[in-house]
């Protein structure tokens, strides 16, 4: 079994260097390309098949593992090398990828092992289909891991802003619940005034709504009342008093406010990342400097909206509630703030800036 003990301690080292980042990139003048990331992953996918082939026959032997060795090595070569060169948001992304595919590897041999300690001399190692399946998966994911840092930075704010949208539905269908319990089904503040956010049509521009909302609104009243609440919404409607509602109603349109914001910023991101999303010649990781303060607090903003939607449920802490809305305006304010200061230093397109200037009227 020492065999297997090497290369699983191999691995388990490997997995264990995964959060040291070289920061200088004198070491490694090379950036590493897509095409040595495909090269070196298709290698290691190869040799997971020979030595499933050959471990399913034959007892494990030092000299099997060695191709299996030489792919790591050059593996986490390749690894160091990306990580001198990637900001944080990219420095994670990686690190998944590897750690992924690493304990794909780990849990193949593991279980390889573990299974010829109780197999007879002459009777065959068959492994799962899945285990080697979810170990060939992974290198097939890895080859199409970021080395871009803005295409990191857009790909963490695409998966920030979706958090935030289902927030965002979440709420939206207990304020619809709740205005039509309430017979309110009118707006509880006044929409009408100027740059109100819902009649914000400079925002609503950068948004792929497919619906009306007047339709929704249609759809929204013929539902049958029979089936219109579910268990728990039931029990949010039945159990509040008008400021609690009311709380409820400034809740969503604060959360709103996030949810354009941080899809503006998604927007952004988007439209200044490379056509060629291997093209590294012009992704210095300083860039990326301003771009993940502003992230950073897009996840500090998420998980605050996670735990304000979690804190609605009766009875309510009205006083909790209130002070995360002022939270939540802060952060709003600020992500907004900092892409202006920023507009020009970012190399923002120039078609933001009227819809950011609208955002930022309303989180005043």
């Amino acid at each position: 079994m020492n065999n297997y003990e090497a290369i699983n301690t191999k691995i388990n080292s490997f997995l264990d260097m995964l959060s040291t980042q070289v920061e200088d990139t004198q070491t490694f003048p090379d950036r590493p390309t897509r095409m040595q990331i495909v090269k070196s992953s298709k290698s290691l996918s190869h040799e997971i098949t020979k030595i499933s082939l050959l471990l399913q026959d034959i007892r494990a032997k030092e000299e099997f593992f060695s191709n299996i060795v030489e792919c790591l090595d050059n593996l986490f070569s390749i690894y160091q090398a990306l990580a001198s060169y990637s900001c944080q948001t990219l420095f994670r992304s990686i690190q998944n990828y590897y750690r992924k595919l690493l304990k794909s590897l780990l849990d193949l041999f593991t279980v390889y092992q573990e299974q010829e300690q109780s197999l007879g001399e002459d009777e065959e190692n068959v492994v799962s289909k899945q285990v080697t399946g979810l170990a060939w998966k992974c290198c097939e994911e890895f080859e199409k891991m970021p080395i871009n840092n803005t295409v990191a930075l857009y790909l963490r704010s695409k998966e920030l802003n979706s958090m935030i949208q289902d927030a965002l539905d979440e709420m939206e269908d207990i304020e619809k619940k709740l205005r039509k319990a309430t017979g309110e089904l009118g707006a509880v503040k006044d929409t009408n005034k100027p740059g109100a956010l819902r009649d914000s049509q400079k925002v609503d521009d950068f948004e792929n709504e497919d619906d009306d909302e007047n339709e929704e609104d249609d759809d929204f009243e013929q539902e049958d009342d029979d089936d219109f609440f579910d268990d728990g919404s039931l029990e949010i409607v039945n159990n509040l008093t008008k400021e609690e509602s009311v709380i409820l109603f400034d809740i969503c349109d604060c959360i709103r406010v996030s949810q354009k914001a941080t899809k503006l910023y998604q927007e952004v991101m988007k439209s200044i990342q490379p056509q060629d999303k291997d093209d590294t010649t012009n992704d210095p990781k300083q860039n990326a400097n301003t771009h993940e303060q502003i992230l950073n607090k897009i996840n500090e903003l998420s998980k605050n909206i996670d735990d304000i939607a979690s804190a609605i449920y009766p009875p309510l802490n009205t006083q909790y509630l209130t002070s995360q809305i002022s939270i939540i305006k802060v952060f709003n304010f600020e992500i907004l703030s900092d892409l202006k200061s920023n507009f020009k230093s970012l190399s923002i397109p120039q078609k933001f800036e009227e819809p950011l200037d609208s955002l930022l009227l309303n989180a005043k």
